[in-house]
């Protein structure tokens, strides 16, 4: 409930700047930083170990941060390289072996870094709908007592990940826009110690995108 509280903050904070604003106008520049604020949702990960020992592993809800460089290839294209970071907490183990299902602990942090490539749908109002989608490198360092599962780590690895998404963006001025989004993060073939894992998460982010004079061009 507490990384509820921390986006619904975030999104008071932006409303009351699109508030006080100036109304929007059509021009941008090329260049721009970005920052982000998110909240990750897990479903179960799944994994497998050495022998016959499998299952899932559940996990808290996270706070992810981000940073990125943006970069405008037309009025509707535009690429990202971003910068990200969530530690969710896990809380339990699901096995398929007589161990079945129990408490357990440990956490994993996740760092992200990836390329993304955004369209901007042209609407000429304040308000533009955007899709998204990406891929990079994650790197994971993690730490998990299965306890009776017999199959605890504390170890790191690193992944193939990549993205898909949707949002929309409020331009109040012509170098300041704010964005309300959501999109899947799924890292592919993540080995950790002697654990296989299936990691993904769904997450909901806010943010804010600020103009550089480099590079500036009107569209």
């Amino acid at each position: 409930m507490k990384y509820y509280k921390y986006l619904l903050s975030g999104a008071a904070v932006l409303s009351v700047f699109a508030c006080l604003s100036a109304s929007a106008q059509a021009q941008t520049s090329r260049i721009y930083m970005a920052g982000y604020l998110g909240l990750n949702t897990y479903g179960p990960q799944d994994f497998s170990g050495s022998g016959a020992v499998s299952g899932d592993f559940e996990q808290d809800n996270a706070v992810s941060f981000a940073g990125a460089l943006g970069l405008r290839l037309s009025k509707q294209f535009r690429v990202e390289g971003e910068l990200s970071y969530r530690k969710p907490e896990i809380t339990k183990i699901n096995t398929n072996n007589p161990s079945g299902s129990f408490d357990a602990g440990g956490s994993i942090k996740h760092w992200a870094g990836l390329l993304n490539v955004y369209y901007d749908f042209d609407t000429n109002w304040k308000f533009t709908p955007y899709v998204t989608a990406g891929a990079g490198l994650s790197y994971f360092d993690g730490e998990l007592d299965a306890g009776r599962a017999g199959q605890s780590f504390d170890d790191t690895g690193y992944g193939l990940t990549y993205q898909a998404g949707a949002g929309l963006k409020y331009r109040p001025r012509d170098n300041l826009a704010y964005t309300f989004g959501y999109r899947y993060l799924d890292t592919l073939a993540l080995d950790m110690g002697d654990l296989d894992i299936d990691y993904s998460s769904h997450e909901f982010r806010i943010g804010l995108e600020y103009d550089l004079d480099w590079g500036r061009k009107k569209y």
